[in-house]
């Protein structure tokens, strides 16, 4: 009886151990899903600060970046570039001026960030942070804002792939700007070329040079014809109608006239270099925001592996410390079955001493049965002489007698 009462303490002892083993992993679990909900909580809030802070420095960026052109009156043909603050850029003066006049070369454009050489260190560092991981770290608890949500990674996802669809239109949107400016601006220069027929009959038939200074034009009298001052002095006579030159005298009005035309050719070729500097500061402006925009989602996409990579290096230390739980856990299971079996077989054996106690005990109760019943009878056969002896002795004393 007593080995089947500690076979039973054996079994409750068992289930209140796995028992508890089982209350402590719900309440593991329950941890776990608490700091799950109260990460998202703290990662949406920061995303959000996040974006309207990183709204508020483009908007300030843009706002100091974007360069306001003053154009002067045409007359003049000077371009001046004005900063926000009220400070004209004495560089850019200087670099349309040698444009109009001695046809400079177009700025180069800088680029302020070096946006290749960040992106590759940057992911060098994440990736040798990863690499360079701690397995053995199996002390650290499991901290409130460790564990990732899957819907905040497709959130990031999702306003990834959306951002670069806005990216995308907007820079389909500055080509056909692009483009149609570039048609606008080849409208003139074919009126230009219309302009410069009329030139032609304007034109020294002696030299074939334009009758402006040093050749400037001279009417031959008494002919009337217009030719060079140059070609006047070579020939004695017209060469047109081969008259008698008599004398000579400058043609005021057709120099007016070649001069007023070359004036105006000159303001057409000044406008388009002035449309032609517009479209590539524009162009300039365009790039510089397409850069700064990449830029900042480069940052963006960066900062994101950043913290990605974090919660991963914690998830890894959360999976390592399980598996060495579990692994625990497999080891005290494996003693608690090596345990059961041994109790199973020493429950069996007392059973079967059990089953062979009650066998001795039944025959060693059939032999008192025996003994008794054999006990009574000789008792009953004792009265029975004692009777006789009273009855033929009454005198005899049994107890002295024996």
């Amino acid at each position: 009886m007593s080995r089947k009462s500690a076979g039973n303490k054996a079994d409750d002892n068992i289930t209140e151990k796995v028992r508890k083993m089982k209350e402590r992993q719900r309440q593991w679990m329950e941890e776990r899903e608490s700091a799950k909900h109260s990460d998202a909580a703290k990662k949406s809030a920061r995303s959000t600060s996040d974006s309207i802070q990183s709204r508020k420095k483009r908007s300030e960026t843009t706002g100091t970046k974007t360069n306001s052109l003053a154009w002067i009156s045409k007359d003049d043909y000077q371009v001046s570039s004005k900063k926000p603050g009220g400070k004209s850029s004495r560089g850019a003066s200087r670099d349309l001026k040698s444009r109009e006049s001695g046809y400079g070369s177009p700025p180069q454009v800088v680029n302020k960030r070096n946006l290749d050489s960040n992106r590759s260190g940057e992911s060098r560092k994440s990736e040798t942070s990863i690499a360079g991981y701690d397995d053995g770290q199996h002390k650290s608890t499991r901290a409130p804002n460790s564990p990732i949500s899957n819907s905040m990674l497709n959130n990031q996802t999702a306003n990834g792939a959306e951002s670069f669809n806005n990216l995308a239109d907007k820079v389909a949107e500055r080509l056909q700007m692009k483009e149609q400016k570039r048609q606008e601006l080849n409208q003139p220069v074919v009126s230009s070329h219309k302009n410069e027929k009329p030139m032609s009959n304007h034109v020294c038939s002696g030299c074939n040079n334009l009758m402006a200074a040093p050749h400037c034009p001279v009417a031959i009298i008494p002919c009337g014809h217009t030719f060079c001052q140059i070609c006047v002095a070579e020939y004695p006579k017209c060469p047109q109608c081969q008259s008698e030159v008599f004398s000579t005298a400058p043609n005021t009005v057709m120099q007016q006239i070649i001069e007023d035309f070359r004036k105006k050719q000159e303001k057409e070729r000044l406008h388009q270099l002035e449309e032609q500097t517009r479209k590539y500061v524009e162009e300039y402006q365009n790039l510089n925001l397409r850069c700064e925009g990449l830029a900042d989602e480069a940052d963006r996409i960066l900062n994101s592996m950043e913290s990605i990579t974090e919660d991963m290096l914690k998830e890894k230390r959360v999976a390592r410390k399980l598996e060495k739980e579990n692994s625990d856990i497999q080891n005290k299971i494996k003693e608690l079955e090596l345990e059961y079996h041994q109790n199973e077989e020493l429950i069996k054996e007392s059973s079967s001493n059990c089953h062979a106690l009650e066998k001795c005990y039944d025959e060693e109760k059939d032999k008192l049965t025996l003994i008794e019943e054999t006990i009574k009878t000789i008792r009953n056969s004792k009265e029975r002489a004692k009777i006789m002896i009273q009855n033929i002795a009454p005198n005899l004393k049994l107890d002295d007698t024996f």
